[in-house]
């Protein structure tokens, strides 16, 4: 349950603290948050891997708008 919004507010202080620097803040699963460059996701890895069929990545909660590749 979201009551206090602990991690929304972190994310706002992170924006605000570090706002010179490109980086994009989400939350992430149930009790994490994601820093990345800005215009980066979790698939900026698949440019440097090459003759895999299938890659997977795992998490306890994935919605679209966490994984959207354009911020």
């Amino acid at each position: 349950m979201k009551v206090h919004h602990i991690r929304d507010k972190f994310i706002e202080t992170l924006q605000r603290e570090f706002s010179t620097l490109n980086l994009h803040y989400t939350t992430g699963g149930q009790i994490s948050f994601d820093v990345s460059f800005k215009g980066w996701n979790k698939s900026y890895c698949l440019k440097f891997l090459s003759g895999y069929q299938e890659i997977y990545f795992f998490g306890d909660k994935t919605e679209k708008v966490s994984n959207k590749k354009d911020y």
